[in-house]
This record gives C-alpha cells, sequence and structure tokens, in this order.
C-alpha cells in the first residue's frame, strides 16, 4: 500500500460573527487533515470602530461560540486556537492612505495577520470579512454577497501570502 505523506496545512479562518463566516469555519473543519492541519479561528478588533462597548461585547460573543466549537475538535488537540487581533487607531491611521476610511484596511490586516502566521490557507464568507463600498464602481454592496474586502485585497497582490478559500453557503 502506497501512502503519499501530506504535508501539514495551517487554515486561517477570519469570522465576524457572520453565518457566511461561520459556513467557513465548517468548509474547513471538512476539508483540513485533523491528524495534522492547524486551525486558527481570528476575529478583527478594529479600535478605530465608533461604538467600542459594542464591538467589544460582540468579540466576546463570537470568542464565546468558536472556542466551544474548537473544544469539539478533539482530535486536533492542541492545533486550534482562537484569536482577537486588536488594531490600535494609530496602526489604521499608519496603515491606510488618507483618502481611505479605517474599514478599507481590515482586508489588508486579514493577509497580514495570515502572512505572519504562515497560513496555507485563508478561509472567509462569501464576504471575506464585510461588504466594501467601491467608489470607482459607484456602489455600495450592503444586501448581496460580493467579493468582500480581504478577497479583493489578496487577489490584487502580485504574490500573495496564502491561498484563499471562500465560502459560498
Amino acid at each position: 500500500e502506497n501512502v503519499v505523506a501530506q504535508t501539514a496545512r495551517k487554515w486561517i479562518v477570519a469570522v465576524d460573527g457572520s453565518g457566511r463566516s461561520r459556513s467557513a469555519f465548517d468548509d474547513v473543519c471538512e476539508l483540513c487533515d485533523a491528524r495534522s492541519d492547524t486551525i486558527i479561528v481570528m476575529h478583527l478588533l478594529m479600535e478605530s470602530w465608533e461604538d467600542q462597548g459594542k464591538a467589544q461585547a460582540a468579540a466576546t460573543a463570537i470568542e464565546n461560540e468558536y472556542c466551544e466549537l474548537l473544544e469539539d475538535l478533539h482530535q486536533m488537540d492542541g492545533r486550534v486556537q482562537f484569536d482577537c487581533v486588536r488594531v490600535e487607531k494609530s496602526a489604521v491611521m499608519g496603515q491606510i492612505g488618507s483618502d481611505r476610511g479605517p474599514a478599507s484596511a481590515v482586508g489588508e490586516f486579514i493577509a497580514e495577520y495570515a502572512k505572519k502566521e504562515h497560513a496555507t490557507f485563508l478561509a472567509v464568507g462569501v464576504d471575506g470579512a464585510g461588504v466594501w463600498h467601491d467608489s470607482a464602481l459607484k456602489w455600495k454592496a450592503k444586501q448581496r454577497p460580493t467579493p468582500g474586502r480581504a478577497v479583493r485585497y489578496l487577489t490584487s497582490l502580485e504574490h500573495a501570502p496564502c491561498s484563499v478559500l471562500v465560502s459560498l453557503r
């Protein structure tokens, strides 16, 4: 019996509390090799958002939900984690140009996180961590799925740090 050795992969799942990001997590759980792969679920908490109390409460709820889901992955003990990444206002202002708002930086921060973690795959829901406004196209996506910020940013790079898995559920 010939067995081909598979290299362990690292999956980053960017979640924002939406059903679409949960679908991305579910897809990763189905696609990963529980014997060797690693899963990191990350949530981005932007300190530049206006209502920090609401943002923190949402982040706590998201962390509680995913930590419980990760505990159910017993066979991956030690290779799963949740990471709430706080992005300070000063980092947002240093990262983006004066003509762009803080929300535009979300995809870039997620991509940088995936790069820092040496991810094999970055998984997002179809919105890709939120809807985005494109002034060149003169429309703002709100109600329909879009190739969101993280996907859009990664696919525009000449050398993206990892592959992107987009859950369409």
